[in-house]
């Protein structure tokens, strides 16, 4: 069904031809479908980030190397990587995935999310499988798509035809629903972090432990906030063997002292905010 829906839309709005952003039209030459202009506007990371999270660092803390949040609390998984903070442009794109169906943004966002990897780690890719975090199957029949599995799904088609190009010597990993949420959770926007700690603990298991045990495995997700959800997905994927555990988003919440949810995905959207 997702499937077909993309074919349809890419009939009815040819992706490469108006920008995801703002509508204007493009001349074809324009990375990731956005315009120069819109392009300039997103909150880009291209300074020192966080050894753990991957989150950009506030200045205070680019010596030390590690941002508030992971300085006050340990993580499940290893390491973290991501393309962008959280700012108006990048929540919009977020909040058309998730709320208003406009699945086709997955492949502006895996492309971005491969060419940060690509940049980032070079020509190798570490990881043995690569997976993301799943929605329940009641938002799934609601929604009609998992979103972080079409972002990671575009992911992989982009990391694919770079490996084409390059002929990457390590490989290809493989992609797999390697978990699933066992049960239903809270919104996360109206809870702090050891709320959001507790509303996702074991709301995750693994499928087939024999796909996991011994290997190095990335998460895909749309945000970073906390960490607690990926901390939770990192959790049930080490509980049945999981060798190592990263994570990579397309956008993450800025370095802020405190223990709150800052830049919350859900929280006050408007779509005029980025007009």
């Amino acid at each position: 069904m997702t499937d077909m829906i993309s074919e349809a839309l890419d009939m009815l709005f040819p992706r490469g031809i108006y920008c995801i952003c703002c509508g204007s039209i493009l001349d074809g030459s324009r990375p990731y479908a956005v315009c120069d202009d819109c392009l300039g506007k997103f909150s880009w990371i291209t300074e020192d980030t966080c050894s753990v999270c991957g989150k950009p660092l506030s200045a205070m803390n680019r010596k030390r190397r590690i941002c508030y949040s992971c300085a006050e609390r340990e993580h499940s998984f290893d390491k973290g990587y991501t393309c962008a903070q959280y700012g108006l442009y990048e929540r919009a794109i977020v909040m058309d995935l998730k709320y208003r169906d406009k699945s086709y943004l997955t492949g502006s966002v895996g492309r971005i999310m491969a060419d940060r990897i690509e940049a980032e780690l070079g020509a190798d890719l570490p990881w043995d499988a690569v997976t993301w975090v799943p929605v329940h199957r009641k938002r799934l029949a609601e929604r009609g798509y998992d979103q972080a599995e079409l972002i990671a799904t575009a992911f992989m088609d982009a990391m694919a035809e770079k490996t084409e190009r390059t002929e990457r010597p390590g490989g290809m990993p493989s992609l797999e629903g390697l978990l699933e949420r066992a049960q239903s959770t809270r919104p996360m926007k109206d809870l702090g972090l050891m709320e959001r700690m507790e509303n996702v603990s074991g709301a995750f298991r693994v499928k087939r432990e024999e796909n996991v045990r011994g290997k190095k495995i990335l998460i895909i997700d749309d945000v970073y906030t906390t960490g607690a959800t990926l901390d939770a997905c990192a959790i049930a994927l080490k509980a049945a063997g999981a060798r190592r555990v990263e994570v990579l988003t397309f956008a993450s919440g800025g370095d802020y002292a405190g223990t709150r949810g800052e830049d919350d995905p859900d929280e006050g959207y408007d779509r005029k905010e980025r007009r």
